[in-house]
Parts: structure tokens; sequence; C-alpha cells
């Protein structure tokens, strides 16, 4: 005998567990994405990743949603086109969100996709004896400006000039076998710009200094030529030792030194607005870290950020334990290795 007072239509426990874990399936894939949106956004880059992959998800997805939407159950009349659809809603969700997510994936694949070289705006070096000079004399010149600047600590007008006159320093190339080292003969971790002309080593190198730059609380006492540097001769017979003479700035220590305006020491203010840019570009920083390939490399830097960053923690830098990373050898270091890449290009 049926019992009357109890609904006929009252979901079972099957249903409700079903149900349960048809959404739990909908979050789930919705969600997955989401990750692997954020690390493309933090490395700029999709490197590694198959955009076939994405293209056949999208189209998988696209025919299950119009199976559902296709299917004979929504033409028939309510109450079971309502309840077809009701129950096919996680699904629904689930398919046609992801495809919003796939989109976003293909479209950072266009952003975030690798640069064409750009064409050399003259030639790197001569095509004919009478035009050897004047071309090393001016690449002589915009190595001479490009170290000048860093000197000076305006370390992204010098990016700016590499990337215009010389391109392929900064490019990706093969790595070589020279890798940046990690510490020094008394066991604490210094920086070493020797012997490594890797493209990706180059422009942490130079972003890592410009974050220094970034965060002085006084103006270095930066050593200045007293005689103007040697002169190229402009001759056929001109070889590339001969320019290199040039751009020899390396003895400073008999120099004088400029005058700088007093400084109060031991007080710092920095604006919250300057201490936002820093913290984002430390991020920057570390996400260009993360993106190095070789893990020895990556631990490499990483100690070096933490040590950098700590310029951070002190009112007075300058005067504390990390005051050797504000000194003016950092500076020459960097601009002694960019100088060598130029010259091995």
């Amino acid at each position: 005998m049926v019992d009357d007072d109890h609904p006929k239509d009252e979901p079972d426990f099957e249903r409700v567990l079903g149900r349960i874990f048809a959404w739990i399936c909908t979050t789930l894939y919705l969600t997955s994405r989401l990750p692997q949106i954020w690390k493309n956004y933090v490395r700029k880059s999709v490197e590694g990743l198959s955009m076939y992959l994405f293209v056949f998800a999208f189209l998988g997805n696209s025919f299950y949603v119009a199976s559902i939407l296709l299917s004979p159950k929504t033409y028939l009349p309510p109450p079971e086109s309502t309840n077809f659809i009701r129950e096919s809603i996680p699904y629904l969700l689930g398919s046609s969100g992801t495809l919003m997510f796939d989109i976003t994936i293909v479209t950072q694949s266009f952003i975030y996709r690798p640069r064409p070289k750009r064409q050399h705006t003259t030639p790197r070096w001569p095509s004919s004896a009478a035009e050897a000079p004047e071309v090393l004399l001016q690449n002589v010149k915009r190595r001479s400006e490009i170290r000048e600047l860093i000197l000076a600590g305006e370390v992204d007008n010098a990016i700016d000039l590499l990337n215009k006159y010389f391109p392929s320093v900064l490019a990706e190339s093969p790595s070589p076998s020279e890798r940046p080292s990690s510490s020094n003969p008394e066991g604490s971790f210094t920086y070493v710009s020797a012997t490594s002309v890797e493209a990706a080593h180059l422009l942490l190198n130079l972003r890592i200094l410009a974050f220094i730059e970034a965060c002085r609380t006084r103006p270095l006492e930066v050593p200045h030529p007293t005689k103007p540097p040697p002169e190229v001769v402009q001759s056929n017979a001109a070889s590339q030792s001969d320019i290199s003479t040039a751009m020899d700035t390396s003895e400073h220590s008999t120099l004088p030194l400029r005058e700088l305006p007093a400084v109060e020491p031991g007080v710092r203010d920095i604006d919250p607005e300057v201490l936002d840019s820093l913290i984002y570009k430390g991020r920057k920083l570390y996400a260009l870290v993360k993106a190095l390939p070789n893990p020895k490399d990556r631990e490499v830097y990483k100690q070096e950020l933490k040590n950098v960053g700590g310029i951070l923690a002190y009112k007075d830098p300058e005067e504390s334990s990390v005051a050797k990373y504000l000194a003016y050898q950092r500076r020459e270091a960097v601009a002694d290795q960019i100088n060598r890449a130029v010259l091995r290009e």
C-alpha cells in the first residue's frame, strides 16, 4: 500500500549524493586552470605549455555543452525539460566556465610569445676596409656610453641602449659553460660578475643593480677621471685591442671624489608609494630567478636576492653590514660584465 502522505518526488539519497558530487566536480573543474594562469602571469611566459592541449580541451568542452543544449530532452514539455536542465546545470557551468579559462591561456600565449630579434640599425662589423675605423669607433662610443650609464647608476637607460644597439646581448641564447659563483673563500655569499655572459644572468644582474640603486639613501661618491681617456687611432690598421683600450677605466683608486651634499645619517623616510614600487620590483626579480632553467643558478640568485633585499631593513644601509652591495665596485663589476658580453658578441 502506497503512503499518500509521503511525497512521490522527494529525491532519494543516491540522487542527493550525486548532486553534491556534481557540484564538487564543477568547482574543481572551474578552478583547475587558475594556478596555471597565475603562473603564466608571474613568469610572463607560457614556455613549456602545449597550446594544442587547451585548443582540444576548448573544442571538447564546446561540443559537450552543445550536446546538452541540443539534447531532445530539452524540447520536452515541462516539467521533463525543466528537470533535465536543472540536473545539467553543474555540467554546463563546469564546461562553459572552463572555456573562458582556456581562452585566457591561449590569449596569454599570444601576449607572452617570444619577441623576434631586432635587426641591427647599423652593421656591427665593417663591410669594407674603408668603413672599418668609423664603424669600430661608433661601436666604441656606444659601449662607452652604456658603461658610463651603468657607472652612474642609470641602469634602465643602459638596458634601453643595449636593446637598441646590441639586442643580442640580452636576448635568449644557448647556455654557456660559465656559471655565476655562489661563495667566496670565507664562506659568505658575495656578488661575482666574473665570467658569465649568458643573457639571463646579464639581465638579472642589471635588474638587481637597478633595485639597489633605487634603495639608496644618499648619493654615491663616484670617482671621475682628471684627464680625458685615450683617443682611438682612426686608421685602417685599427684592431679590437686598440678599440678596447678606450674602454679601460678600471683604475680609480687615485682619482679624486666628487663633493656630495651633506646627508643626515641614520634617517630614512621612505614614501609608501616608493616602498610599494621597491617591493613590486623585488617580486619581479624573484619571478625572473624562478624562471631560470638551471637549479644551481636559481639557488645562487635566490641567496643574492635575499642579501640585497636586506638593504630595506636598514635606515642607513650605507653604514650597515650590507654596505658592500651599495659600493661603487658593484657598478664597475656589472659594467665590466656587460662590456665583456658585448665584445664577445
